[in-house]
């Protein structure tokens, strides 16, 4: 039996099944009716559990952020099972370009200030061990240029004593869902981390030119954090380096995808015209 299947028969409530809203190599996501409540189920592919990802901090840390409204209601959970549900929030996601509204990056910087001054969650993994995880599942590949030096550069970079925070580590336009007010989706890669990842990936994973990103860190540092500009582009470059890190993996240990493929090309051939 297929385990997706298994795992779905096995939640003690009514649930029926609707149109897939996402198949990606790590979950599958689907529409669905739960007790007769409009919701979204989100299932473990195999690979979820090679990447060291922890549904049980996951669902506690959701839990906790309930009430702060920054993620949909939480209505059923088994990370024993790799099975989340949550409530269906109506909106749309920012990968159509036509949703971002013009003021995105001052939004974005506004959203991760707020993100950043809350309490970090104890309980949550340090992001130091989520590259050491990587180190040992591409162990056999250390001798390609690329994953040397962007594991040197973590390890420089990381030395920085500044202060964790709640990291999401995962912001990109598919996980913001914009509604009556904007929701962070896909919390499953969130930890303790140093600030600066999430301003980088989210410049990268944006594509900001120069005048949104200074729209951008501006509306950040309207939290009382400044800003390093330097150290913020050496966090930029090591997020393009952790994201070919993430696709050698899938591609190692699940089926990559030929979007994902072109992807990871592009990556390297960025990463290697930045070294040379």
């Amino acid at each position: 039996m297929n385990p997706q299947i298994k795992a779905i028969e096995a939640i003690p409530h009514s649930i029926t099944l609707g149109e897939c809203l996402k198949d990606g190599p790590v979950t599958q996501v689907f529409s669905c009716v739960f007790e007769g409540i409009k919701a979204v189920i989100r299932l473990d592919l195999p690979i979820s559990q090679t990447l060291g990802l922890d549904r049980f901090s996951e669902v506690e840390l959701l839990n906790s952020m309930e009430a702060l409204a920054y993620t949909p209601k939480i209505l059923f959970a088994a990370p024993e099972n790799g099975v989340l549900v949550w409530q269906y929030i109506p909106g749309v996601t920012l990968e159509d370009e036509t949703n971002r509204p013009i003021e995105i990056a001052s939004l974005m910087g506004t959203l991760l200030g707020d993100l950043h001054k809350l309490n970090a969650p104890t309980f949550l993994p340090v992001f130091s061990s989520f590259i050491d995880h990587y180190r040992d599942l591409l162990s056999a590949e250390m001798n390609h240029s690329i994953i040397r030096k962007g594991i040197s550069l973590f390890d420089s970079i990381a030395k920085d004593q500044v202060s964790m925070v709640l990291s999401h580590n995962d912001i990109n336009p598919g996980n913001l869902l914009m509604g009556e007010k904007y929701f962070i989706m896909d919390w499953e890669y969130a930890s303790l981390n140093h600030p600066y990842f999430d301003l980088a990936s989210s410049i990268e994973n944006f594509a900001l030119n120069n005048e949104q990103i200074k729209e951008f860190i501006q509306s950040y540092e309207t939290h009382g954090i400044a800003v390093d500009y330097e150290e913020l582009t050496l966090w930029r470059e090591f997020s393009l380096y952790l994201s070919f890190f993430w696709l050698m993996i899938i591609e190692k240990y699940a089926t990559i995808s030929e979007k994902e493929k072109a992807w990871m090309v592009q990556l390297e051939n960025r990463l290697s015209q930045a070294e040379g």
